[in-house]
């Protein structure tokens, strides 16, 4: 789903796995694992989508992996 955010162009998330899949506007795109539904929730629905990715969901921890290399991370 595309994102109405500076840094994230869209999301994409499978409920049975708990995997988000993130991609940002450089094109980067970074997988998450073991992520409920709730985290994804919070995510969609703060207000800056990005300063919320970076500040409270990075900092959760969630083991993931970068799936190819379109360019950095914007923000």
């Amino acid at each position: 789903m595309a994102i109405d955010s500076e840094a994230i162009d869209s999301l994409g998330y499978d409920l049975d796995a708990g995997v988000l899949e993130v991609r940002f506007h450089g094109g980067r795109l970074y997988r998450y694992r073991q992520v409920p539904p709730a985290a994804v929730l919070e995510l969609l629905e703060a207000e800056s989508i990005g300063q919320h990715f970076n500040q409270v969901f990075k900092a959760a921890g969630y083991p993931y992996e970068a799936l190819d290399e379109g360019g950095p991370p914007s923000g």
